[in-house]
């Protein structure tokens, strides 16, 4: 071998030794539906779990209102009771961001307000995931043309993908707590 070749061997050596070592950051889950379930209903007495069976009438009339598409006409959601009496529901949502899942779970005041919003997993890098307090914005807010990234919700740069998820899920949340409503009067 000679010196030339020497020349560009070692550096190429060091990169493959470099970029050979790293690995992509694992997925991230925060922590599981049980621990959200307690943490979102602490108080509570009961914690029922119910089904909902969506005609398809009912399914295209709901991604119309949430202005978001539903992955299955099968939907489950949570209903938190004290003293017999409603306090909150609970719904899972899974969206995709970019090319991975979020899973995220929104709680709902009886009368139709965002009480708080959990995300339970997120498999995006890191980076995409807005800071905690980002999520305390939907607090509050109900079903309207408002809650859009840029217009009620507060767009993130460089976390456009993950904004747009996020407000996906809780607007699905938010018309399915209406179809609910509707049906329990």
């Amino acid at each position: 071998m000679n010196f030339k070749t020497l020349n560009w061997l070692f550096p190429l050596i060091g990169l493959i030794l470099l970029f050979g070592s790293y690995k992509p950051a694992p997925a991230q889950v925060f922590m599981t539906q049980t621990e959200a379930l307690h943490h979102a209903f602490a108080d509570v007495d009961t914690v029922l779990r119910k089904t909902l069976f969506l005609s398809k009438d009912q399914k295209r009339s709901l991604e119309k209102k949430a202005r978001a598409p539903f992955a299955s006409r099968i939907i489950s959601y949570y209903v938190g009771q004290k003293a017999g009496k409603v306090v909150g529901y609970a719904f899972f949502e899974k969206q995709i961001v970019r090319t991975k899942p979020t899973i995220m779970m929104v709680v709902i005041t009886p009368d139709g307000k965002v009480q708080s919003v959990e995300v339970l997993a997120f498999y995006e890098p890191r980076d995409y995931l807005p800071a905690p307090g980002w999520f305390r914005r939907f607090h509050g807010k109900n079903l309207s043309p408002d809650l859009w990234p840029g217009r009620g919700v507060d767009a993130i740069t460089g976390a456009t993908l993950s904004v747009r998820a996020f407000s996906l899920m809780v607007r699905r949340a938010l018309a399915l707590f209406e179809l609910i409503g509707d049906q329990a009067q």
